[in-house]
């Protein structure tokens, strides 16, 4: 008769920290974009041996521009391995809709696309979304997108087994 033996191991008084940060892309933040395109960049660094748990976009305001008006969201290796090119002014990420990890909107980078996602590193990382207003006479007049990013860091004591 086989045996076997099946051991928990818990850490006593420290925890996965799960932690949620927020960037928030408003046109106000656009400057001139008359000559050249413009890009608003937000950026989180994620400790190493981390878990990324979740990447949201959500929609808040069209955003009103004479050209495109695009992001993408991935990492320092990836630029768009979460995310990547979505509209922001139509179709892709309409007003009170999120694009998810479990929900990428057909927007699904590397990371994400396939079942055997990349959430664990063992390197710290660094989560970077990009709006690109493509370059145009006319000021962008409305626009907000908030990206909502979850992620848990190991506790200092750490149980090993």
């Amino acid at each position: 008769m086989a045996t076997s033996t099946k051991t928990m191991v818990t850490a006593l008084g420290s925890s996965w920290n799960v932690q949620c940060a927020e960037m928030v892309f408003d046109y106000a933040q656009v400057g001139d974009h008359s000559s050249e395109s413009y890009h608003l960049i937000g950026q989180l660094k994620v400790p190493a041996n981390s878990y990324i748990l979740d990447v949201q976009v959500h929609g808040i305001a069209l955003w009103v521009s004479g050209a495109a008006v695009a992001m993408i969201v991935g990492d320092q290796d990836d630029d768009n391995s979460f995310y990547a090119s979505t509209n922001l002014k139509a179709t892709d990420l309409l007003v009170g809709e999120a694009n998810t990890v479990e929900h990428p909107g057909g927007l699904a980078g590397a990371d994400i696309a396939s079942e055997q996602r990349v959430f664990y590193s063992a390197s710290a990382r660094t989560v970077i979304a990009d709006i690109t207003v493509t370059n145009h006479a006319t000021a962008v007049s409305a626009g907000k997108t908030r990206v909502l990013i979850l992620y848990c860091c190991p506790p200092a004591d750490s149980v090993k087994p």
